[in-house]
């Protein structure tokens, strides 16, 4: 009997067939610059099944979190002793401000929890806006990256992001003790 193509009399095939890629896709084709995305695949008969460029080695299947600075297109390779396999995912990165709201990372105040008297500094994270303004009297801001505040009373700050295209907004809390 011809055994080649068969393991063990299992009839578990070991035919020379080269790997298989099912599945290998971002969670969205375009984003704006400083967005992640997360990519996703799935593989079987590879011995080695690698994400260039910047990931490296990877599992058969899974995902993982990428942020592309500019327009990306990132290949699945797949390779056994009998060939490799590739797939591609193009991300493309949106650099341009035009057309795009303003984007808040972040705005926190530290400290949190103040006494009555003591002071907190409010931070953002903005990109991609022209005005930025807190409410409870801070106004439009000139600074780039923090405002000092010493509210009298528990305050909700709202940091307002504004250019042409629209807005966006954020809170950050302060308490007072008295």
């Amino acid at each position: 009997m011809d055994t080649a193509g068969t393991k063990g009399g299992s009839g578990a095939e070991v035919a020379s067939t080269p790997p298989s890629i099912s599945a290998f896709s971002g969670n969205r084709p375009t984003v704006t610059l400083g967005e992640n995305v997360t990519l996703t695949w799935a593989v079987s008969r590879a011995r080695t099944v690698s994400i260039s460029p910047d990931v490296g080695t990877v599992p058969s299947s899974g995902w993982t979190t990428v942020l592309p600075v500019a327009t990306t297109t990132y290949t699945l390779s797949a390779v056994n002793t009998f060939g490799t396999q590739k797939a591609e995912v193009t991300i493309t990165v949106n650099t341009s401000a035009e057309g795009v709201p303003p984007i808040i990372r972040s705005f926190t105040a530290s400290p949190g929890s103040i006494s009555a008297g003591g002071t907190s500094t409010l931070s953002w994270n903005v990109k991609g806006a022209t005005l930025l303004i807190i409410d409870h009297g801070v106004g439009i801001l000139t600074s780039q990256f923090s405002q000092i505040v010493s509210p009298s009373e528990n305050t909700t700050y709202k940091l307002t992001a504004i250019n042409s295209t629209g807005t966006a907004t954020a809170t950050a809390i302060v308490n007072v003790a008295p």
